[in-house]
């Protein structure tokens, strides 16, 4: 299967870390990737980098055959609540 589309569940420093490995190693583009976060001054930060960035958890996981999840432990259980149901099968999760 091959994976052309990944998402970031949070864009903290950690995500913004991997993102700019992605990009700057050319593995994938900044329209390949996706990153969704609750803080708008960290989405602003991806959209700098030319990469999507919204609040929608949801259309972040639909987005994506990559998702890697970069919140804080404490967030993750109600972020799974929430995205859970949309999950598939075609989805590689790394956390």
């Amino acid at each position: 299967m091959a994976y052309d589309r990944m998402a970031f569940m949070g864009a903290g420093q950690m995500a913004e870390a991997v993102a700019r490995g992605v990009l700057e190693a050319g593995v994938l583009s900044a329209d390949q990737l996706m990153a969704s976060d609750p803080v708008a001054e960290r989405r602003l930060l991806f959209k700098t980098l030319g990469i999507k960035a919204t609040a929608d958890n949801l259309e972040t996981v639909r987005s994506c055959d990559v998702l890697l999840v970069a919140v804080k432990p404490q967030q993750l259980d109600a972020l799974l609540k929430e995205i859970g149901g949309s999950l598939t099968k075609k989805h590689l999760i790394i956390s």
